[in-house]
């Protein structure tokens, strides 16, 4: 599940600027829906102190990490390359998520 997810995860690694306050709420959404479904940012966990921004404006001075690819756990082995780069017509910056070959899964004997 990826997209903006228009509040920053962790205020102290994903915001720079402006209200220091985080969105408690549609945090503890977004996290509800992660451990419901096993899914994990990513980008910080491939990044686990890096600061990196998706988004930003200049008045008042702001910018935030706000796009996520939130992924089951079980595909963090094949995940090859994640990165935050600009992109074409967009205000904020993409993430960048390749993922490496999937083996084909013969299954069990009752497949």
């Amino acid at each position: 599940m990826g997209g903006d997810f228009n509040c920053p995860l962790n205020i102290n690694l994903d915001k720079k600027g402006g209200i220091q306050i985080p969105r408690r709420h549609v945090v503890k959404s977004i996290e509800e829906i992660q451990n419901e479904l096993s899914l994990h940012d990513i980008w910080r966990i491939k990044n686990p102190n890096q600061q990196s921004f998706t988004s930003g404006r200049c008045s008042p001075f702001a910018i935030c990490r706000l796009d996520y690819w939130l992924i089951w756990d079980k595909l963090h082995d094949l995940v090859t390359n994640v990165d935050i780069l600009p992109s074409i017509k967009s205000d904020h910056f993409a993430v960048f998520l390749e993922l490496g070959e999937i083996k084909e899964n013969n299954g069990g004997p009752g497949y």
